[in-house]
């Protein structure tokens, strides 16, 4: 969904899960040529994360913001003093490990630009693989993936794999 004043973004902090969503969706409207996995983010061009931060105000009503945004060798993407890989795994949500699989260069055999769409089928991908009710009944698949990119989703309270939404 596109906000186009403030007022129109709901109050409430999203899961990390709603968060991964909603970049899906906002990468399925993205130009191509607007994505880059060379710099987070300047000159209009950058990856995901940066885009969103940048350019959404629903991520910017979430809390992730860019930090020297006007210079695209320093910029980086910042959420609650954390800064780079482990901000964006901490807004999402997930590991460090998992972030560079649904964002890094590495993961898209080290393509510079990436079709939005290849990325927001990988986003929805890892979301239906590690739901609430992923793997109940069978083995969970990891096809295609290295196992160094895969871990386990973070516990959101004593064990249980259920993700807590912040009012």
């Amino acid at each position: 969904m596109e906000y186009r004043a403030a007022r129109e973004i709901p109050t409430y902090l999203a899961s990390g899960r709603e968060r991964l969503s909603h970049l899906a969706e906002f990468l399925d409207g993205l130009a191509p040529e607007k994505l880059s996995l060379t710099r987070w983010y300047g000159d209009g061009i950058g990856c995901a994360v940066g885009l969103a931060a940048a350019l959404d105000p629903w991520f910017k009503a979430q809390g992730v913001r860019l930090a020297d945004k006007d210079d695209v060798a320093q910029c980086r993407p910042v959420y609650q003093g954390k800064t780079d890989w482990r901000a964006v795994a901490s807004f999402f949500q997930i590991g460090v490990n998992e972030a560079a699989h649904l964002f890094g260069r590495r993961s898209y055999a080290k393509q510079a630009q990436p079709h939005p769409s290849r990325m927001a089928t990988r986003i929805r991908a890892y979301l239906a693989r590690t739901g609430p009710n992923a793997g109940q009944g069978q083995e969970k698949v990891t096809t295609g993936l290295a196992p160094r990119a895969v871990s386990r989703p973070p516990r959101t309270d004593a064990g249980a794999d259920k993700v807590v939404v912040h009012a």
